[in-house]
């Protein structure tokens, strides 16, 4: 029961992000692709190409998780513990800042709230700061799940 409860709250969140957020709708096309992820569906006829196209970014995206899957075993293996921390707590804080603005910043477009970027900038600080204190140093239980 302990684990229930945050991983469904967790579903709960992304599925109402996906359904608020029209950037993850499958009907808009995307105008930026991701770096590691170069062969898009853009002007192709044949229906092979995009086949291939998306086996190739397929195996991009796994070679990159196995590479550094690879790396995180050799810091582990020669003891680097404080670069995996500095590590895990870079990941945290884009995480905690970065896609926290992109994503209000979606949420304010899509209802049409007036809220300008000093609000914006205070809300992502006192929600990352927060999450970087419980995750990374002390917190409640709950409130470290919650992040």
């Amino acid at each position: 029961m302990m684990l229930i409860v945050p991983v469904s709250l967790c579903m709960i969140l992304v599925i109402l992000t996906i359904r608020v957020i029209t950037m993850y709708d499958q009907g808009s096309q995307p105008t930026v692709y991701l770096v590691y992820t170069p062969f898009n569906e853009q002007n192709k006829l044949s229906t092979g190409s995009p086949i291939s196209d998306a086996v190739l970014n397929m195996l991009i995206v796994l070679g990159l998780v196995i590479f550094m899957t690879c790396i995180l075993v050799l810091l582990y293996k020669y003891r680097c513990y404080k670069v995996i921390e500095g590590w895990l707590f870079l990941s945290s804080l884009i995480l905690l800042f970065m896609f926290t603005f992109l994503n209000l910043q979606e949420v304010v477009v899509r209802f049409n709230f007036a809220m300008d970027y000093m609000t914006i900038a205070l809300i992502v600080w006192n929600f990352g700061v927060m999450g970087i204190i419980s995750v990374h140093w002390k917190g409640p239980l709950i409130l470290q799940q919650g992040f």
